[in-house]
């Protein structure tokens, strides 16, 4: 049996919430995610991995398995161009960035774009992880399933192959 597989964990998350918002929606102005048809509050699965980073870091806090994967235009919807205190906070178990670009609309909202194209500083985010010695992965995450008006995959990722490889010179 492969080390991946004997180490391979599963686990249940269960949690009940009462008069709460266990997962707002930053896009509608943190309000409570709700199932249209049955009003029933819904949890996102980056709501859970949230859940679950939070709890592995308490339990594993020592453990050099454990690491964070960074979101950039996550945590771009708050710190904007000033990614470095958000950087600061997860460099030390930083081991995989998932690249992803928006625009910020005059209204507060985000649209999701070819990367390189929107406001997010990617190059300036390769360029001070490279610089700091970052040897993990960086990798594509195109949503078309959610933002279908996206182009497919087999378009975009050239465009950020490209992309990410000016930025590693």
């Amino acid at each position: 049996m492969s080390e991946i597989i004997r180490n391979r964990y599963d686990f249940v998350v269960l949690f009940d919430v009462e008069n709460g918002n266990p997962n707002g929606d930053p896009d509608a102005g943190n309000m409570p995610r709700t199932d249209p048809e049955t009003g029933c509050g819904l949890v996102t699965d980056v709501c859970l991995k949230r859940k679950i980073r939070n709890y592995v870091e308490m339990v594993k806090e020592d453990d050099p398995h454990f690491g964070i994967l960074w979101d950039i235009e996550h945590s771009d919807k708050i710190y904007g161009d000033n990614f470095l205190p958000f950087y600061e906070t997860v460099k030390p178990r930083l081991r995989h960035v998932h690249v992803k670009d928006h625009v910020r609309m005059p209204d507060g909202t985000f649209k999701l774009c070819h990367v390189g194209d929107g406001d997010i500083p990617i190059a300036a985010i390769v360029k001070k992880l490279i610089e700091d010695g970052f040897d993990g992965y960086f990798s594509l995450e195109w949503e078309k399933k959610w933002h279908p008006e996206l182009p497919d995959c087999d378009t975009e990722f050239p465009f950020y192959h490209d992309f990410m490889e000016n930025c590693l010179k």
